[in-house]
């Protein structure tokens, strides 16, 4: 594993680097999930450096979760990291379209968290001047789940 997160630290190119990233810890999500090491499975997933690959590990880490009974606030909680990791990611068009498929998922369990996710996707896209606010600004999804842990 070490050797797998070294190897990676040396890709010098970021779009690389991030890519790469899907094939270093997608299969130890895998290899996770199906030894139900769902804490570990997340810690994996969240280190996928490409945000739409990350988003959809995450989706899949939360469905099986899910599928197996675990708590919604965990998964809730999962959701809410990914969000969070990608307001701080580079404004892509895959970024807006990585907080529309969590917040499909989290409409569910969580619908004004779900609608908050549609407004950043909206806001992230990257058309300079054309939404009236700032990109995350009061879209506190760490703040939605501190209020919600508790």
């Amino acid at each position: 594993m070490r050797l797998a997160e070294e190897l990676l630290s040396r890709i010098e190119n970021d779009e690389l680097r991030r890519r790469a990233s899907v094939g270093v810890y997608g299969p130890l999500v895998r290899k996770t999930l199906g030894e139900a090491d769902w804490v570990q499975a997340k810690i994996y997933a969240l280190k996928i450096g490409d945000p739409l690959g990350r988003t959809l590990v995450v989706d899949w880490v939360a469905r099986a979760m899910t599928a197996a009974n675990q708590e919604e606030q965990a998964i809730k909680e999962l959701y809410y990291a990914a969000l969070a990791q990608l307001q701080r990611d580079s404004r892509t068009h895959d970024l807006g379209k990585s907080f529309l498929i969590l917040a499909r998922s989290l409409f569910t369990m969580d619908p004004e968290g779900s609608f908050i996710a549609i407004n950043v996707a909206v806001s992230a896209q990257p058309r300079a001047g054309l939404f009236p606010c700032e990109y995350g600004s009061g879209m506190g999804f760490d703040r939605a789940r501190r209020s919600t842990s508790g």
